[in-house]
């Protein structure tokens, strides 16, 4: 650009402003893919914070990630409970069919502990990435926010109203 006095020229000070922008968010969007593929347990900070406050405040509350576990749900199926109780032994039933019973019951409680296992942990995954998809809204907002007082700035400045 040609030199042009005192002042730097307008459009080079918008182009700065947006490349800045634009680093930062490459930098930002690599931390949202790492919390994304996280793993684990959510700790109770980061679900208040993110999962409960900033979700509410960025319309992305979802009550099924933020309240309730599936393993809950599982446990007051009935369905499981009540093939366990037909599977007890009885009085009138002989030492076969009560052991039989019995080995089928402990089928069913394996079953049921991996099943719950396996909730919990797309539980946890889908809190993960739900507080990324949270974060990444949160940056959309601030990003934007920093386009327009950037631009309104910038057109400010052009106009001379200082």
């Amino acid at each position: 650009m040609p030199p042009s006095g005192d002042d730097p020229p307008l459009l080079g000070d918008y182009f700065l402003a947006m490349i800045t922008m634009v680093c930062l968010s490459v930098v930002t969007t690599v931390f949202v893919i790492r919390v994304s593929a996280k793993s684990g347990s959510v700790p109770t900070w980061v679900q208040w914070l993110f999962l409960r406050l900033l979700a509410r405040l960025t319309c992305m509350h979802r009550e099924d990630i933020a309240y309730s576990p599936p393993v809950e749900q599982l446990r007051s199926s009935s369905t499981l409970e009540s093939a366990l109780k037909l599977m007890a032994p009885e009085s009138n039933k002989t030492q076969n069919s009560c052991l039989v019973s019995d080995s089928v019951a402990d089928d069913l409680r394996f079953i049921r502990r991996d099943l719950e296992e396996k909730n919990h942990e797309e539980l946890r995954l889908s809190q993960w990435k739900h507080v990324a998809r949270v974060i990444d809204r949160c940056l959309l907002l601030t990003f934007l926010v920093y386009a327009i007082v950037t631009s309104a700035v910038l057109i400010w400045r052009a106009t001379g109203l200082s």
